[in-house]
């Protein structure tokens, strides 16, 4: 009997120091990462990606159809504008300058002989010899004949432009960036269903563009004349420097297979590069966009935030520190950078704030009572709590 009732004072003893515990871990501060809110620097920034081009690349095709005779340049040359890139076979159009040529030197001599008999028609007319009717037929004849002088003389001068155009020649200084045709190829003229043969591409290397996409929910931020931060695969340890050109208005959709629906939408902005980099066109840039710099403002770490709701709307919040609970303070926000975030309105420097972990800020009540222990979060004169007196 003795031993039972021993063995119930146990069990029962075992229960009462786990309720204890557990009243205990329940009714324990939660520690909470603090630092302090000072003044620093923040650059807010829109990532993008694009591809390097000429700002003046152009494509080389014929206005004529035939077949290349001749390359005068290589991949790699510099060439002026106007100087010769190749030649087309030129016989066909030679042919046509020459039967041109020699139709209009046989109405010339048919033109005088009708002004002649116009002339002598005249004449005759006046001493009543012919009728008005044989006149007027010599009248019309000369006429004709004119006409038929420039028509004639047009299509020489057609021919004779369709013949230069067997030279083909650069329309812009710069340089090949590569010859797509070899001497003895035929070349053909595009139309609107069908595509002109293209020799070689030109660019002028002295200006170079970068064409990027921006997410819809960034291209606001976005403004001409930005500065931008640009780096290329090809030079890993080289930053360039651009400016924000131009942003278009005509947006761009990417769909889910099948087209079925909208998976996201972006806008092309053009950046512009400065100096005289050596780079090349179909390079890939990452840009780095920056949309808002200050030297010193007040910044908090991204990881000091929270969203409550607060009179309805949806807020952002810091926890203050007071003592050793924590106030719920709605603040304004201003510009983002990567780690941290600028304060407009809500905190003042100095204030105490808790920044993490995440986990226990999300579960903390305005009022709650917390455990501090210092983080540094935005790099300055690192915050310690006090002890208080006694301890």
């Amino acid at each position: 009997m003795v031993k039972k009732i021993l063995a119930t004072l146990g069990v029962l003893g075992l229960l009462a120091i786990f309720i204890v515990l557990n009243l205990r871990a329940k009714g324990q501060a939660p520690t909470v990462w603090v630092d302090v809110v000072k003044r620093g620097p923040i650059r807010s920034t829109v990532k993008a990606e694009g591809e390097i081009q000429a700002k003046n690349q152009v494509r080389i095709g014929s206005d004529v159809m035939g077949r290349i005779l001749e390359i005068r340049v290589e991949e790699g040359d510099t060439v002026k504008r106007g100087d010769t890139l190749c030649l087309i076979d030129p016989s066909t159009y030679l042919a046509q300058v020459r039967q041109a040529k020699a139709r209009l030197q046989q109405d010339l001599a048919r033109l005088e002989k009708a002004k002649n008999d116009y002339l002598r028609a005249q004449e005759l007319y006046a001493d009543s010899l012919i009728p008005s009717s044989t006149l007027e037929e010599a009248k019309t004849a000369y006429a004709t004949l004119q006409a038929q002088i420039r028509v004639d003389s047009s299509l020489l001068e057609e021919a004779l432009s369709t013949y230069a155009k067997t030279v083909i020649t650069s329309p812009i200084d710069g340089v090949v960036l590569g010859v797509h045709k070899e001497v003895g190829e035929m070349v053909v003229v595009g139309t609107i269903n069908t595509p002109g043969s293209v020799i070689m591409d030109i660019a002028d290397l002295n200006t170079l563009e970068v064409e990027a996409s921006v997410d819809e929910t960034e291209v606001v931020k976005i403004q001409p004349g930005q500065p931008v931060r640009i780096r290329v695969d090809a030079y890993p340890d080289t930053l360039f420097h651009g400016v924000v050109q131009r942003i278009s208005g005509i947006p761009t959709t990417t769909v889910q297979a099948g087209g079925t629906s909208l998976q996201g939408v972006s806008y092309p902005i053009l950046i512009r590069i400065l100096g005289h980099p050596k780079l090349y066109p179909g390079m890939t840039a990452n840009c780095e966009i920056i949309t808002g710099e200050k030297d010193s403002t007040l910044v908090i770490p991204f990881t000091a935030l929270g969203k409550r709701t607060l009179e309805g709307k949806s807020r952002d919040v810091v926890f203050r520190i007071h003592g050793d609970r924590v106030e719920m303070v709605p603040v304004s926000l201003g510009l983002t950078g990567i780690r941290v975030v600028e304060i407009v309105d809500g905190l003042s420097e100095g204030d105490t704030i808790a920044v993490g972990p995440h986990p226990v800020l999300a579960k903390l009540e305005d009022g709650q009572q917390v455990s501090l222990e210092w983080k540094k979060g935005i790099g300055q004169k690192p915050w310690r709590p006090q002890r208080k007196a006694g301890r």
